[in-house]
């Protein structure tokens, strides 16, 4: 069976994360430095500035999702395949030329090329074809 995925994206270039686009164990930026593995609380946060439920410590804190990079899909443990194309388990293809996706090799899914796409929402794409967390190989610690 084919399946195609279209999916597409506002601009997201350098916004603020909302809460609904996370889950735990998500890459994103806080206060510019970058947290691989956020939890609950985190998000709670999130939510709560979201919201404008805030205090003293949540109006420290600036939530910013990660451009993903061919950096970053290397340390998830794609491969490269072909210039700008990256590929993991012959299940999920990236193009970071023209951002498509693709479910293998054959299946291509479109994206508009003005947009970024962003870490957390390659890991919960994964998440959602695979069920398994798109972890960071041998345990790196960024």
């Amino acid at each position: 069976m084919s399946v195609t995925i279209y999916w597409k994206f506002a601009n997201l270039i350098d916004r603020v994360m909302k809460a609904n686009e996370l889950r735990i164990g998500n890459a994103i930026l806080i206060n510019g430095e970058v947290c691989n593995n956020i939890g609950y609380g985190i998000i709670t946060d999130c939510y709560r500035k979201q919201k404008g439920l805030v205090s003293e410590y949540l109006d420290t804190l600036i939530f910013k999702p990660i451009p993903l990079t061919e950096e970053w899909l290397l340390k998830f443990g794609f491969e490269n395949y072909d210039s700008l194309k990256f590929s993991i388990n012959d299940l999920l293809v990236v193009d970071l030329h023209d951002f498509t996706f693709g479910v293998n090799r054959f299946d291509v899914c479109w994206l508009d090329n003005k947009n970024t796409i962003h870490v957390h929402q390659l890991q919960n794409l994964y998440f959602a074809l695979t069920g398994e967390e798109l972890k960071l190989q041998n345990n790196e610690i960024i």
